[in-house]
Formats: C-alpha cells, sequence, structure tokens
C-alpha cells in the first residue's frame, strides 16, 4: 500500500487519486508525466515527418522540372539539328543541280558595268558570262566562300558580286589571281538589286 501524501490515508500502489481527499498521488504525478512527455514526442515526430515530407515534395518537383526543362532543351536541339541537316542537304542538292544546269546552260554575255546597267533587266536563275577587273575580295570562314568583285570602274552606278558556291574554287581563284586582273566568269543570277544595279552571281567556273 501507498500513503496519500495530503492527508496520510492507506492508498492502492497504482491508484491515482487519493480515495478520501482526493489528492494526487506519486503514482499520478508520475503517470501525467510520462502521458504529456509521451504526446510532446508524438507532436516532435508529427511535425518532424511534415517537414520532411514537404522537403522531399519539394526536391521531387525541382527534379521533375529540371528533367522537363532537359527534355524540352533536347528536343529542340535535336528539332534544331534535324532542321540543319535538311536545309544542308537541300543546299547540296541545289548546287549539284546548278552545277548540272551549267553545263548545258546558255550564257547571256556581259561587261561588268553592262551587267550593273542591266540589273533592272536581269532575272534570278538567268545563266550569264561576266568580264571585268578585280577590285576587291572577301574570304569568308563563317560563310565559306570567296566573294568576287569583278567590276569595272563606273563611278558606283553597279556592282557585280560573283560568289564561289564552292569554298575551295573561291581559293584556288584568290590565290591565282591579282587585283586589276581582268577575268571572265560563268554563273548563275542568284539575287538582283535593280534600285542601287547590284547583281550577285553564283560562278561556276573561269572561261580560260
Amino acid at each position: 500500500m501507498s500513503t496519500c501524501g495530503g492527508c496520510g490515508e492507506k492508498t492502492a500502489p497504482e491508484a491515482a487519486f487519493c480515495g478520501m481527499c482526493g489528492a494526487h498521488t506519486a503514482f499520478g504525478v508520475r503517470r501525467d508525466i510520462e502521458l504529456k512527455d509521451k504526446l510532446r514526442r508524438r507532436h516532435v515526430t508529427a511535425i518532424t515527418l511534415t517537414v520532411m515530407g514537404i522537403v522531399f515534395i519539394g526536391i521531387a518537383i525541382i527534379f521533375a522540372v529540371i528533367l522537363h526543362d532537359e527534355r524540352i532543351k533536347r528536343e529542340s536541339d535535336e528539332a534544331r539539328r534535324s532542321s540543319y541537316a535538311e536545309r544542308s542537304e537541300a543546299e547540296s542538292r541545289q548546287e549539284a543541280e546548278w552545277a548540272e544546269l551549267a553545263k548545258t546552260a546558255e550564257y547571256t554575255k556581259y561587261t561588268a558595268q553592262e551587267l550593273a546597267d542591266n540589273a533592272g533587266y536581269v532575272k534570278v536563275g538567268d545563266y550569264v558570262e561576266v568580264t571585268g577587273k578585280i577590285i576587291t575580295r572577301n574570304h569568308s570562314i563563317m560563310s565559306n566562300n570567296m566573294e568576287i568583285l569583278a567590276t569595272e570602274e563606273n563611278e558606283g552606278r553597279g556592282e557585280i558580286n560573283l560568289v564561289a558556291y564552292d569554298s575551295g574554287m573561291g581559293d584556288d581563284f584568290a590565290d591565282s589571281h591579282a587585283f586589276g586582273d581582268t577575268v571572265t566568269l560563268r554563273g548563275r543570277v542568284s539575287n538582283v538589286y535593280p534600285t542601287i544595279h547590284n547583281v550577285w552571281v553564283t560562278w561556276y567556273e573561269e572561261v580560260t
């Protein structure tokens, strides 16, 4: 038996309250402390699990966003590569077609000044043979070609840009000619600016 601390009455060992005065027994006090401690631990555990759940969900969302962005970027890169490959293939087919047509084409002969003066009448796709002096050239790595400006002195009334369709062809031409040389080239008109008498010709061969 236990003794009540309030009135000295004898109580059962597992009694939470004194049957005489109703005071908490030592066992009751101990049981309340243990119960509160258990509830506190459960509360802390619940909060911890909630925080961990939020963190895991946040990490999962971040990974999902990263994977989504990577997939979009990969698909975009693949589409860009595919587009570039298709464009390159189309350009190669066009160059081969032009080169084949050039073998049997009928060329209209011009001096550089005459072609510039007739810019309003020349059409894209026309085959021309141009004779003029080389007064400048530009080797462009980015565009992979050699631009040859073959024109006579025309007091700014126009110019002819002759663009090699093959970089090796442009390099060979540049290495074997000097400024002031008179050349005759055959090619296909690729662009025309009538208002400024500027004609672009993709050329195929030098007439020797």
